[in-house]
């Protein structure tokens, strides 16, 4: 398991403003882009997420997920 956050392109450490071919911010705008499978929205930027056993989840829906099975 492993928790992130993507700032915002333009925003520092986060993804260049523009179009680009940086390979880091290709991989910050495929995490961002990529859709968590409890609320089919798209992880985004300057939300934390979880990556966990390679699917990655917003954080607040995961932790709301475990809170409601128990």
């Amino acid at each position: 398991m492993s928790v992130g956050f993507i700032p915002a392109p333009g925003q520092p450490l986060g993804p260049c403003n523009h179009e680009c071919d940086h390979k880091d911010c290709n991989e910050l705008r495929s995490t961002a882009e990529s859709i968590c499978p409890l609320c089919w929205m798209p992880i985004s930027y300057n939300v934390e997420y979880i990556t966990l056993d390679g699917v990655i989840y917003h954080a607040a829906c995961l932790e709301t997920d475990i809170e409601q099975r128990r």
